[in-house]
């Protein structure tokens, strides 16, 4: 979890301190969420009495509905940074990258292929920005509303909150294992794809020669290659994380079905009422539903991880040092007085006199 909100934050950059008040808007708004589906409880065991007694129905009625609208309230404050911020991340980004690339040195700007850098200014940064998205709150529901409505059922019968934490232990390796896949697979996938759009920016600039000599299209020898690498990434990178997915998902599923087997049978040897575990069973179905997409979100993450993983690449290149002062030039000849000059990386150097 700290992981992925430092992942957040690193997206955010200079609007990372707004992201922070949305995130604390976030967390409280799902708190609300969860103490409005706990009100299921007290309510239906209300309505399951034999005399229901209705001001006491209708109180919790109203509990729910004034939870509701707070909730509601809140999702509008949290959806400010979306509107008003996530436009400005992705610009500040770029702006970022773009002062990287005009102070990088000609060598290691030689080096990186044009469709590579176009990938990682266009495609990467939309992508590391996504993180801040509706993913972002999505992610503070996955934890915040399964954690107070374990409380609520563990509260209610410990045996039935056993079931939920022995379920959510249980899918807990399948989520690490989604994540370790996806992040090797969605890096892969990233530098196919920046191969890819480097081959079609050399072959839309060759176009006319290779239709000349019969090389364009599908009878490229240098482009069908790179496409079919990219496939094969992108296919690789969806099938090692399926059976994981699955997985989880599956013991989510058999987590509930147990929990209504053991609730029935508590039921049926009279050690526990039945309007309570139509309710524990009524908020289990939320507290299953997060988990379910435990997963999903987690490669979601992973996607994003790796796209700021190339964006730091381009960052993280030393500027050509440039000597303060200097003057502005008065002619425009030439004369170079006891100069020696290497590359890069070179012991030797290429000029010397």
């Amino acid at each position: 979890m700290r992981r992925i909100l430092r992942l957040m934050l690193t997206a955010a950059g200079p609007y990372a301190p707004q992201f922070r008040t949305t995130l604390r808007i976030s967390v409280a708004a799902a708190l609300v969420q969860a103490a409005a589906y706990a009100t299921f409880v007290p309510l239906l065991a209300e309505l399951s009495r034999e005399q229901v007694r209705a001001g006491w129905a209708w109180w919790w009625v109203g509990v729910l509905a004034a939870l509701v609208v707070v909730e509601g309230a809140l999702r509008v404050r949290e959806s400010a940074f979306l509107y008003d911020h996530w436009h400005l991340v992705t610009q500040a980004t770029r702006l970022r990258l773009g002062k990287s690339l005009r102070s990088m040195p000609q060598q290691e700007l030689a080096r990186r292929a044009a469709g590579d850098l176009t990938s990682v200014v266009g495609n990467n940064a939309t992508t590391a920005a996504s993180a801040l998205s509706s993913l972002s709150t999505l992610f503070v529901q996955l934890i915040a509303v399964p954690t107070v409505l374990g409380v609520v059922i563990v509260a209610l019968d410990w045996r039935l909150g056993l079931v939920l934490v022995a379920a959510a232990l249980a899918a807990l390796p399948f989520v690490r294992q989604v994540q370790r896949r996806s992040n090797t697979g969605l890096r892969d996938v990233n530098d196919a794809d920046a191969a890819t759009s480097d081959r079609i920016v050399e072959h839309v600039q060759g176009l006319p020669v290779l239709k000349a000599t019969g090389q364009a299209g599908a009878d490229s020898p240098r482009l069908m290659p790179v496409l079919t690498h990219q496939h094969g990434a992108q296919a690789a990178a969806n099938r090692s994380a399926a059976m994981p997915v699955a997985g989880a998902q599956l013991v989510v599923q058999l987590a509930v079905v147990a929990l209504v087997a053991v609730g029935a049978g508590l039921v049926l040897d009279a050690r526990l009422p039945v309007a309570v575990l139509v309710a524990v069973v009524v908020t289990a179905a939320r507290f299953a539903e997060p988990l379910s997409l435990a997963a999903t979100m987690t490669k979601l993450f992973e996607l994003s991880e790796a796209a700021l993983s190339r964006i730091g690449d381009v960052l993280d290149v030393r500027p050509l040092p440039v000597a303060p002062g200097g003057s502005e030039p008065k002619t425009f000849d030439i004369r170079f007085e006891d100069v020696t000059f290497a590359y890069d990386g070179q012991s030797e150097p290429s000029l010397t006199g």
